[in-house]
């Protein structure tokens, strides 16, 4: 990591660099897994980096987290059991814990020092997450919690770092390999998740192949993404179920379900109409998503009668 005087650097890509003036290092260390530092920026406010890379910033993580969570807790009908792979700074679980159904959410992170220090320095992501009986924190590697676990969950939830490096550690979350290990402890109406990196047109290999592991599982798989300020990038996501196809979901069953779970007033980002335009990708990333991508459907569905087909 780079410091010049009361600047930081952080590469975007290879061959980009941004430039942050910092007003405070909150904390930098280097754990048994990666780099982590806490900063306190003019424009962002907190931001976190893990090996260099902006993770989350106060300023605009509710977007990523209630676009990565809420779509799939929406979209099931019953929410009790969730699984979330990473999401170190708690608001993953943060945001989970909002739908009253919940009863239990399983977070497994590798990094404890990492949890240790966004519970301390973040509790602005976490809001009391980490606090909340209905969660359980595991300290260890997700895959392997994937492999032993016995549990079946209504909703799993990927929040890893995105890096497909070969000697990467979260390389192998993106295999289609490791969605068939997810895939077996989803409940038969459940949905999982994935944060899938960047559709940028010069940068969205990653989201593409993400989507293809994904799609080879499930019936129904919805890519979507949404604008990340902090991140410079539209930020791609993963839904996939083999009962429910979020792209067809109507906006009064959305904006209904809301309402129930008494959502609107603590979400700042999603709602129906931030749906509609999450999951109305434009035309080149459509066809960057190749053959293999269904025809988009128009015609909503009526997931009650799914559920009742389906019982």
């Amino acid at each position: 990591m780079h410091y010049e005087s009361s600047f930081k650097y952080e590469c975007g890509t290879k061959y980009d660099k941004y430039l942050i003036e910092c007003k405070d290092i909150l904390y930098s260390s280097k754990t048994k897994y990666q780099d982590v530092s806490i900063f306190d920026t003019h424009n962002w406010g907190k931001v976190l980096l893990l090996d260099g890379l902006i993770q989350s910033a106060q300023f605009d993580e509710h977007r990523y987290h209630e676009a990565l969570v809420h779509p799939a807790m929406i979209a099931h009908h019953n929410p009790k059991n969730v699984l979330i792979i990473g999401g170190g700074e708690g608001a993953t679980a943060r945001e989970v814990l909002k739908h009253p159904s919940v009863e239990h959410c399983t977070m497994v992170d590798i990094d404890g020092q990492l949890v240790e220090q966004c519970e301390k320095h973040l509790p602005e992501w976490h809001q009391g997450a980490f606090e909340d009986p209905r969660l359980e924190l595991v300290i260890g590697d997700g895959m392997q919690f994937v492999l032993e676990c016995n549990d079946i969950f209504d909703v799993i939830i990927i929040d890893v770092c995105d890096s497909f490096e070969d000697d990467s550690p979260t390389k192998g979350f993106f295999t289609a390999n490791f969605v068939t290990k997810v895939k077996r402890i989803l409940e038969i109406k459940g949905i999982v998740v994935y944060q899938a990196m960047s559709t940028a047109a010069c940068e969205n290999e990653k989201f593409i192949e993400v989507f293809k592991g994904v799609d080879q599982a499930f019936t129904y798989t919805t890519p979507y993404a949404t604008y990340i300020p902090s991140f410079w990038s539209e930020w791609g996501f993963v839904a996939a179920s083999d009962v429910f196809n979020i792209s067809t979901i109507s906006p009064v069953r959305i904006d209904n379900t809301l309402n129930l779970r008494k959502l609107p007033d603590k979400l700042s980002f999603f709602d129906e109409v931030t749906l509609l335009n999450m999951i109305s990708l434009p035309k080149d990333v459509r066809n960057y998503l190749n053959e293999s991508m269904a025809p988009l459907i128009t015609d909503y569905i009526d997931c009650d009668k799914v559920l009742v087909a389906t019982s």
